[in-house]
């Protein structure tokens, strides 16, 4: 039978999990407060978090990637959006108030991080769809993602 060999609590539920191949010990917990905790099963600690959620409603972290090879995380977040709407008036040239109206519209972000110093390296917000998943080639240089709109897509990592 499993047992556990150590209880990692984390901020909230944890979505996605990956471990480090190049520090097999490592290993990363995206979270549904918008954050990644970085485990070091060895030193049985924390070495890190990563907030991830920072655009608004992207509290997600769906998908959580090492690269193997180079010093990068993949992660995916998502949530809702918000659309501008304008307010109904009286009459045609009355100036008419936007408001931000949360909708039920997917929103996610793709972006890679630098694993020695935390600090984001690239992202991709795409428009019409939402990502559903991601994952480095064997040696880090290719990114693949997967969406929603039924299409793979392949990024250079390099360029």
């Amino acid at each position: 039978a499993l047992q556990a060999r150590q209880v990692v609590f984390c901020p909230s539920a944890a979505l996605s999990l990956d471990w480090n191949a190049e520090s097999p010990g490592l290993f990363a917990a995206g979270t549904a407060s918008g954050s990644v905790l970085l485990w070091d099963v060895e030193r049985q600690g924390s070495i890190g978090t990563i907030n991830v959620g920072a655009p608004p409603h992207l509290d997600f972290v769906t998908e959580v990637r090492f690269c193997a090879r180079k010093q990068l995380l993949a992660t995916v977040s998502s949530g809702q959006g918000s659309v501008p709407v304008s307010m109904p008036g009286a009459g045609p040239r009355e100036k008419r108030p936007t408001l931000f109206q949360p909708v039920v519209c997917a929103r996610s972000v793709l972006s890679l991080w630098n694993t020695t110093t935390l600090q984001p390296c690239n992202s991709l917000e795409p428009e019409g769809y939402e990502l559903n998943s991601v994952a480095f080639n064997h040696n880090g240089s290719l990114l693949v993602t997967g969406a929603s709109d039924g299409v793979v897509r392949v990024f250079d990592v390099v360029k």
